[in-house]
């Protein structure tokens, strides 16, 4: 399954130790994360 997150789940899985960073690591690891232009943007 294709998953998209959020720029603020993807901040936080990063900066925290949470729930965002389960989420993130269960999609890294049994799904593909789709990351748009916009979201690299605003995460830059």
């Amino acid at each position: 399954m294709r998953v998209a997150l959020d720029t603020n789940v993807l901040v936080s899985a990063v900066a925290t130790r949470g729930l965002c960073a389960d989420v993130f690591n269960l999609v890294l690891a049994e799904h593909h994360l789709v990351v748009s232009v916009t979201v690299l943007s605003e995460l830059q």
